[in-house]
């Protein structure tokens, strides 16, 4: 990524393993931390099945539908899932 400093690179890359985890529910709410602050997550899969996400940086129609197996995550940054046939979601951040 030619002409971005290391900070604005860092933002973008997964670098260590996730802090913090939280059952996410699908809703039309943004994902919040557990202070109720506005938070992207790490979507974590436990029952195969299809999430339906707003990833970060969409707009809220501009929503799409990932086909996760068991033990398996979302692969992207996740603002919303708004629907879910998968099970057992835990957001990591």
């Amino acid at each position: 990524m030619a002409g971005s400093t290391t900070a604005e690179i860092n933002k973008r890359v997964i670098t260590d393993f996730p802090l913090h985890a939280k059952a996410v529910t699908p809703s039309a709410n943004v994902l919040t931390d557990y202070d109720g602050d506005v938070q992207w997550m790490v979507i974590y899969v436990g029952v195969a099945g299809t999430v339906t996400v707003v990833p970060l940086g969409n707009d809220d129609a501009d929503t799409v539908v990932y086909t996760v197996p068991a033990g398996g995550v979302v692969p992207c940054r996740v603002r919303k899932v708004t629907a879910a046939t998968a099970g057992s979601l835990v957001g990591q951040w």
